[in-house]
């Protein structure tokens, strides 16, 4: 993340002379909080302080295609300050991307009202952003038929994967209870869970070149070789793993 922030910084400087308008280019989602993989998606807001004319599309472009030409895969959002004023329920997945908002670049000023914005709008959200991540996470339990048991898991989407421990700290800072964890749980945990599958993540996308997330069998056996798991023979080794 700290490399592709330098990227990002370097491709807004040189852009910046393609209008002169406030503006501010931040990093949100998984992007935002940092838990980037090789090839993990970029995400970004690009925020402008006044309406956006042509001017405004001319650096968003100079700032998007030469990620896209260095095979970036990036998501991003083209806003104005003033869109902030309201909440806009009907894209929940933007929601929750803005809770990961980090600044990376652009006007001081802009940055501090986006701030101040975001800060004081912040209690009258949590309540609609909270029913988005419970919907949301209910609908993508749903498509692995509510289970945690899956032979080849997802181990970023599937339930009990990366998404869940993201979705359970995000419920905690939304005002969860939280002593529905403290009750004969360690606080580590959770930071141990995801610690594991992040590794597993990271060598699904080393071994495959491409943003794979699925523990295929094969893949299992890749797994356990660089994990070091022991075991008689390789079957049990991948069934210690998956265990």
């Amino acid at each position: 993340a700290d490399c592709i922030d330098g990227i990002v910084r370097e491709l807004v400087d040189s852009a910046r002379s393609q209008t002169s308008a406030p503006l501010a280019v931040c990093a949100v989602g998984g992007y935002g909080r940092k838990s980037q993989f090789l090839y993990s998606d970029i995400d970004l807001l690009l925020v402008f302080g006044g309406p956006i004319g042509r001017p405004e599309e001319r650096f968003v472009k100079a700032l998007l295609h030469p990620l896209w030409d260095l095979r970036f895969q990036v998501g991003h959002h083209v806003r104005e300050l003033a869109d902030f004023d309201q909440l806009d329920t009907t894209n929940p997945e933007y929601l929750l991307a803005l809770m990961d908002l980090r600044t990376l670049a652009g006007d001081r000023e802009l940055i501090d009202r986006l701030d101040a914005v975001m800060k004081s709008s912040a209690p009258a959200w949590r309540p609609q952003i909270l029913d988005a991540l419970v919907s949301l996470t209910d609908q993508r339990h749903s498509e692995f038929h509510d289970t945690l048991y899956q032979l080849e898991p997802d181990v970023k989407d599937g339930p009990g994967a990366l998404r869940d421990v993201w979705a359970t700290r995000m419920m905690l800072r939304l005002g969860g209870d939280r002593r529905r964890i403290a009750r004969g749980q360690s606080p580590d945990r959770l930071s141990d869970a995801e610690e594991f599958l992040m590794r597993i993540r990271s060598g699904l996308h080393l071994d495959t070149g491409r943003n794979i997330n699925v523990l295929s069998y094969e893949l299992q056996e890749k797994a356990v070789d660089r994990l070091r798991y022991s075991g008689a023979d390789m079957r049990r080794r991948v069934e210690a793993l998956m265990t």
